[in-house]
């Protein structure tokens, strides 16, 4: 069980530190691109075809592998939990991790099943993120909640849901059909996604340190009270010899 909760830990981990190396690498490859203003999708759309683009394919890659980290992740997380309230949690928490893979899979390319896909996306991140938040408060003692990760579960939850919705009402299509030097350089909005996605990424690597504290966390040592030494009683040894004296002449 401790090996399972070090190894899924560090999957966890590594999702994250994936889906920032890949992303930082697209970004400072990119020359037009701006966080104040771009959406994530945008660094992995091809300009010319599909696949056709080293920059692009870098970071669409980054996104399947984070992706599929992610999910592998959470069915390791719902498998050490076993409540079904958590297990739920981590079937949402699978669910996000295939649709953000999908994310470097059904690209902008492909844009009215991407905006399906990434509006599925950010409303499993809610509903993982509520039903997270669900299931500690019913499982676990208040002292024994980890704070830090019922908040930034919290925290994408609402930042998802927001986005999900921005995306349901068209807005996304509008703003991407203006280049990036003619946009406004600061679009909330693209802000709200990267958030939203930085959020759920934290909290899997709080989920994945908390497992691999709780598997170096040591079991304490039982004491074994030892039964005091007892001394062995001997019976006297009575002489059965009998003496010269006692036969006695009447």
């Amino acid at each position: 069980m401790n090996k399972s909760k070090l190894t899924f830990g560090i999957i966890g981990i590594a999702a994250t530190a994936v889906f920032l190396v890949f992303a930082i690498i697209s970004i400072a490859g990119s020359k037009s691109f701006s966080l104040l203003n771009g959406f994530v999708a945008e660094l992995g759309k091809y300009p010319a075809g599909y696949l056709a683009s080293a920059q692009q394919l870098t970071f669409n890659i980054g996104l399947v592998v984070s992706g599929l980290l992610l999910s592998v992740f959470m069915i390791g997380y719902g498998i050490l939990k076993g409540t079904p309230m958590f297990v739920a949690t981590s079937f949402f928490g699978v669910l996000t991790g295939v649709l953000i893979a999908a994310q470097g899979v059904i690209t902008l390319n492909v844009a009215s099943v991407h905006y399906l896909f990434t509006f599925m996306l950010f409303v499993s991140a809610f509903i993982t993120s509520a039903l997270f938040i669900t299931s500690s408060l019913l499982a676990d003692r208040l002292e024994k909640i980890s704070l830090a990760s019922v908040l930034v579960a919290f925290a994408a939850g609402v930042v998802s849901i927001i986005f999900a919705v921005f995306v349901q009402i068209g807005n996304m299509p509008r703003i991407l059909s203006v280049p990036f030097e003619r946009r406004v350089a600061v679009i909330p909005f693209t802000m709200v996604q990267w958030a939203a996605l930085l959020l759920i990424f934290a909290f899997v690597t709080l989920l994945g340190v908390k497992m691999i504290m709780d598997k170096t966390e040591r079991v304490p040592k039982t004491t074994v009270v030892k039964p005091p030494k007892t001394h062995s009683f001997k019976l006297p040894k009575f002489n059965t010899k009998k003496s010269n004296n006692s036969n006695i002449d009447f």
